[in-house]
């Protein structure tokens, strides 16, 4: 299958040492508001995202796109779908290289789950195209929607249960289902000749 990854993350003005020396506590976001489609906030933040975006693309990796997301400060990262164990490979390049960038321009970022009660959780979705012959690879007949997996890629940590808000839309049920921002796997396509795709949310 072909494997795609979706980082969600917090972007926060101050150094990691900054955010280390005040004990992770009152930390500002890059945006005071919310960022999710709003086009103007996110170009606040382009000089870094730029930054990333350029420097994935030298380490050998395409980064389709990024955008503002729903917490304050809060973007994502999408990476061009690539082979399984690339991808798994991309995806921790991603993070440490982004680390990397915020740290030398004098900001920090985090994927934790939920560094703030009460903000939206930052996941990672974990994007599966299962296709034989340009179709679904696991419908009995066209336009069915084939389920390959039903659990969750997620842990059982107190930061993963914290984040569990039905009003974030975060992840509050591990079942599957074709359409849903709270499911853990989610299915989405199957039409005739089409492959269906299935995304996974993970907090980790």
């Amino acid at each position: 299958p072909m494997t795609g990854s979706e980082l969600e993350f917090y972007l926060v003005r101050e150094t990691y040492q900054d955010a280390w020396n005040r004990r992770y506590e009152g930390l500002t976001p890059s945006v005071p508001y919310i960022l999710d489609y709003h086009v103007l906030a996110s170009t606040y933040d382009e000089g870094l995202l730029r930054q990333i975006r350029n420097g994935m693309h030298g380490a050998g990796m395409r980064v389709e796109s990024s955008k503002g997301e729903w917490g304050l400060g809060q973007h994502e990262v999408n990476v061009k779908y690539s082979e399984v164990l690339d991808m798994a490979d991309n995806h921790a390049l991603l993070k440490q290289g982004m680390k990397e960038i915020a740290d030398r321009v004098g900001v920090s970022v985090t994927f934790m789950d939920k560094p703030h009660h009460g903000q939206a959780g930052s996941s990672c979705h974990i994007h599966l195209s299962l296709r034989k012959d340009g179709r679904n690879a696991f419908a009995e007949r066209p336009g069915d929607t084939a389920i390959l997996i039903d659990g969750a890629a997620n842990t059982g940590t107190y930061n993963n249960q914290v984040s569990a808000m039905p009003q974030l839309d975060s992840l509050t049920h591990r079942v599957w289902g074709e359409a849903g921002r709270r499911v853990a796997c989610e299915v989405r396509g199957g039409d005739e000749g089409a492959a269906a795709s299935v995304g996974f949310d993970a907090c980790f």
